[in-house]
């Protein structure tokens, strides 16, 4: 399933036996051929079970499954029970997912049909989607990592071969809303209708639908059979309507009736039985006041009682076996509610039940409860940095130590790694590469360790412990920076990677995305003086809650861990002049041109599909390394381009470059009234905007430049002015 092949290959779940031992290879079987094949000795058999989910929009017109489709159909699998999951492995395809369990046993075609056929049944119960039928076993498969239509796709497979033993893929057991009859009905007593039904019409009816309806009966004749009863033995009948939202409701239950070899069940008369207590072979409604607060505890005790937490605006719930805790989507709580419409709920009267009504709202007012249930405002801040990998968790042990330390709930890691993590890997294409884009840099070197150790403490959610904010730069077209870009965002998975830009920091709904992001890229950085949010510090050091708040939703406080990566071609001007502003930044310089006869199509994809776990581990040592220093590597021409940046963005700076020096120790210096109306003459020819600047802020200016007044001198400024400047006081 790793390989990459170089044509559109597909593979087939199951082998040829002949006088049983497996047959190598096999050609291309037909359903025909199975007769002959068994007549010489040979068998067909099955080991492993393929289930295709596919997006509904993107099977109806033969396009690529969405994003947001992705995304929830990965929260209803990681919903699923973990007998469910512990075997479970799975890539996407083009139109959606394909879903892989190892069978315990192989299976002889019809087996293997009857198996998936319940499998398919079961998922479809859990809530998984849109399943594909499976009626033909000879059906081939294409495989993760092929060239389809002339174009490379890389899919990697997520799960793990072998380890735990994989479940049976049995159907879950029946949702108890439905578990009116089964083996205990076996031993329930005949019913009875008496010959006269005055008080008890509304329970005896519904009892025997369910009789009925469990005996194999379809909705048309159970309502055939109450309507018949309604009329010859309620005194008086009941509505017509009601009994036939009786026979409705019984037609929502699965039909199950008992086996062939069962004797009939006679046919019991008021002479041959006592009347049985009303309500005695009810089972019990499932809801006692079917309230919101009560379908919350019975979703929460299927979700996984215990292992639930809310934070972030979301629910979580711990996977033991993965030592990680996931989101579970809104939908899959959402639609587990609504699985419970037509259940049964207790009246509050003797013998009297009646069916939930689901409503939008109703599944909305569960999942909100829900939330507020198992609230923990904070849980995830006071989390271990790190990623959870197939062999354990990396993070964060110590204060300056990056380590592989066992899976542990407390830790709370929120992001997991499909893979073992192993030290001394090299991407060596992706490093090669970006040599290649910094070749005639004599820091080429220290370049690549500063993205590599970036990157790397993204992934392990320590950027905001460096508080720097990364700037790709390249004033010319085609220099490879956007592709880089791809490259990182691509690696992370989905849903810790957001696009805020700066200007929207300050937006409580544009804050959601930032809480659960481990990386926020934006793409273009061309627009002029936007960097001036005051949450601009508190999003890159990490050090204040903010608070974010979704549409609809309640708000809450996080502590900000995504790295913010952007690119631009063109430096914005930016008003904040504070040096604490300015020393949250580093600048990397793209300045190679790319050639078109260069450039390689697809370049990221590529590059993600060969090397995509020794791209992690390489990038986590890095982020190891920055750690133990305690900063990033920085070189030279980034700190230069970062003063470029800073120059052209402040007036003041570029004056006192312009038109002053520092003066000698026997100089008296300039009177600041003096260098005021220097600045003014100087600014209304080259920054007409910023002449307007009073006294007093130009003194605040210059005090933040370090350029302070020499009060024993009466209030002068050490500094002399030169050139054109003397004239402009003048």
């Amino acid at each position: 399933m790793a390989t990459a092949y170089p044509t559109d290959a597909h593979f087939w779940p199951g082998w040829l036996e002949v006088n049983g031992v497996a047959e190598p290879t096999a050609v291309r079987l037909t359903r025909d051929s199975l007769p002959a094949l068994t007549a010489r000795g040979a068998a067909v058999r099955f080991g492993l079970l393929v289930v295709d989910v596919d997006d509904p929009d993107a099977h109806t017109g033969g396009g690529t499954a969405s994003e947001a489709w992705r995304v929830a159909t990965l929260g209803t699998l990681n919903a699923l029970p973990e007998a469910w999951r512990a075997g479970l492995l799975h890539y996407t395809t083009r139109g959606g997912m394909r879903l892989l369990w190892p069978l315990r046993e192989p299976l002889a075609p019809a087996d293997y049909v009857t198996r998936g056929a319940r499998a398919r049944a079961a998922l479809r119960a859990f809530g998984v989607g849109r399943v594909d039928e499976l009626s033909d076993w000879t059906r081939c498969y294409r495989l993760p990592c092929v060239v389809r239509d002339g174009a490379v796709q890389s899919a990697p497979v997520v799960g793990a071969w072998g380890g735990r033993p994989p479940p049976d893929v049995e159907p879950p057991p029946a949702p108890r809303t439905m578990t009116l009859w089964g083996a205990a009905a076996a031993a329930k007593p005949p019913l009875v209708v008496p010959d006269a039904l005055d008080d008890m019409r509304n329970d005896t009816l519904i009892r025997l639908a369910g009789r009925l309806r469990g005996s194999g009966l379809s909705e048309d004749e159970v309502l055939a059979s109450l309507r018949g009863v309604n009329t010859a033995r309620c005194k008086p009948p009941l509505p017509d309507a009601e009994v036939v939202h009786m026979a409705k409701s019984a037609g929502k239950w699965a039909a199950a009736p008992a086996p062939a070899t069962a004797a009939p069940t006679p046919i019991a008369t008021p002479a041959a039985a006592q009347p049985p207590l009303p309500g005695a072979d009810l089972p019990e409604p499932i809801f006692q006041l079917g309230s919101d607060v009560e379908l919350a505890r019975e979703a929460g005790a299927r979700l996984g009682a215990g292992l639930l937490v809310s934070d972030r605006g979301a629910l979580w719930r711990y996977d033991t076996p993965k030592g990680v805790w996931e989101v579970i989507p809104e939908a899959v709580v959402r639609n587990l509610v609504a699985s419970w419409d037509g259940c049964w709920v207790n009246t509050g009267k003797q013998g009297k039940v009646k069916p939930l009504s689901v409503s939008h709202a109703l599944t909305g007012n569960v999942y909100a409860r829900l939330l507020v249930s198992v609230d923990k405002p904070g849980f995830f801040d006071a989390g271990v940095p790190g990623v959870a990998f197939r062999n354990g968790f990396v993070g964060l042990v110590a204060e300056d130590t990056v380590a592989l330390v066992p899976h542990a709930a407390e830790r709370r890691a929120c992001l997991g790694w499909d893979s073992d993590f192993t030290p001394g890997q090299r991407p060596e294409r992706l490093i090669a590469w970006l040599h290649s884009l910094f070749e005639h840099d004599a820091t080429c070197q220290e370049k690549v360790q500063l993205i590599r150790e970036w990157f790397g403490a993204c992934f392990l959610g320590l950027a905001t412990r460096f508080q720097r904010a990364l700037v790709f730069y390249g004033p010319r077209a085609s220099n490879g920076k956007s592709e880089v870009l791809r490259v990182f965002e691509g690696l992370f998975p989905p849903g810790v990677v957001s696009h805020v830009p700066p200007e929207l920091f300050e937006d409580a709904v544009a804050r959601v995305d930032l809480a659960r992001a481990r990386l926020n890229c934006v793409g273009e950085l061309d627009e002029a003086e936007i960097l001036q949010s005051a949450a601009f510090k508190g999003v890159v050091d990490g050090s204040t809650a903010l608070r974010a708040c979704g549409k609809y939703a309640h708000a809450f406080d996080f502590l900000p861990r995504a790295g913010n990566v952007f690119s631009t071609n063109l430096l914005p001007n930016v008003r904040d002049k504070s040096a604490g502003f300015w020393r949250r930044w580093i600048v990397v310089l793209f300045d190679k041109v790319i050639d078109h006869t260069e450039a390689v199509r697809d370049l990221a994809k590529q590059i993600l599909a060969a090397e995509r776990d020794a791209i992690v581990s390489w990038l986590i040592e890095g982020a190891m390394a920055a750690v133990a220093r305690g900063h990033f590597i920085i070189p030279a021409d980034c700190r230069r381009e970062l003063d470029a940046w800073r120059y052209a963005s402040d007036p003041v700076l570029q004056f006192l470059h312009e038109c002053t020096t520092v003066c000698d120790p026997l100089d008296t210096g300039t009177r600041s009234r003096v260098l005021y109306h220097a600045w003014v003459a100087w600014a209304q020819r080259n920054h007409p905007r910023a002449s307007t600047m009073t006294e007093t802020s130009f003194g605040l200016r210059l005090r933040m430049l370090d350029v302070v007044k020499d009060r024993s001198n009466g209030s002068v400024y050490r500094v002399t002015l030169v050139g054109a400047s003397v004239s402009f006081v003048q």
